[in-house]
């Protein structure tokens, strides 16, 4: 990498395209780690029922203490970044690289998709609710979605679309477009439209990610928004001036978080993978 000096420069920094945050919204939010690395989280396990008895003692059966499960979620991703922009530097190129766009581009350009890339790897690697398709094509490409909801309806899950997601990989979306089954988004109501909604199908909000999003194999992933969780203990942004040793600003960064599938709702993660590529 460098610093480009040269004659003249535009003012307006020319930045790659960026995508905003894919997963936001679409995860629980029932958890904090305020105050700490590690939440416990406990599930009851119910009783069977049995035959009541019409004589004798215990008619209802014997009493037995209710048990539980529990699942330690501890989040493992620090993140950090430092920049510095020199005073030199951002005279000779006319003041373009002005902190708060530099800091802008930061977040979008790596932030973002680092943060939205591991929540989808993360799920889809969590869960072994799978269906395997050697290949798809616009029939087969509905009959994969028909068969995640035929797996959350069978893990008691109703399908609704403010809560159901189905993040499908470019190419295979491309396939999406041309079957009759698919509602696009300009036809579903204003309640529905969030930020990276291309429309609905089988119950399910259809996003569209770059194919680079999904683990290798991976070509939809469906969950359920309160079967996973994508905690950001931290997001801190510093833009500091006057900093020791140099002359100009120092940009500052770190995103503390992780993502988890809620093992009590495990039901409510399932994903479309194709066939693993034969080692040589």
């Amino acid at each position: 990498m460098a610093v480009n000096l040269a004659t003249k420069y535009r003012k307006q920094l020319s930045q790659p395209y960026t995508l905003e945050s894919v997963i936001a919204g679409r995860s629980s939010e029932a958890y904090d780690w305020i105050g700490t690395k590690t939440i416990v989280l406990l599930t009851v396990v119910t009783q069977a029922l049995g035959n009541y008895t019409r004589s004798g003692q215990n008619r209802f059966g014997t009493p037995t203490e209710v048990q539980d499960t529990k699942q330690e979620l501890t989040l493992t991703q620090d993140k950090a970044y430092s920049i510095t922009i020199d005073r030199g530097n951002y005279e000779d190129q006319v003041m373009a690289k002005e902190a708060g766009k530099v800091s802008k581009a930061q977040i979008a350009e790596q932030c973002v998709p680092f943060w939205d890339k591991y929540a989808l790897s993360t799920w889809a690697a969590g869960t072994k609710n799978e269906k395997v398709h050697a290949t798809l094509d616009k029939d087969t490409v509905y009959t994969a979605i028909v068969e995640a909801r035929t797996a959350f309806v069978n893990n008691n899950i109703k399908i609704d679309p403010a809560t159901c997601t189905c993040y499908i990989g470019s190419s295979s979306y491309a396939l999406l477009l041309s079957n009759s089954h698919f509602v696009s988004a300009d036809k579903l109501n204003k309640e529905l439209l969030t930020k990276g909604v291309v429309g609905m199908c089988a119950g399910f909000l259809i996003v569209e990610v770059p194919d680079a999003y999904l683990p290798e194999n991976c070509l939809m992933l469906f969950t359920h928004k309160d079967a996973v969780i994508a905690p950001r203990k931290l997001h801190s942004l510093y833009i500091r001036n006057n900093v020791q040793g140099i002359d100009g600003w120092v940009i500052e960064g770190r995103d503390y978080g992780d993502a988890f599938i809620v093992e009590a709702k495990k039901g409510g993660v399932f994903k479309t993978v194709s066939e693993a590529t034969p080692e040589l």
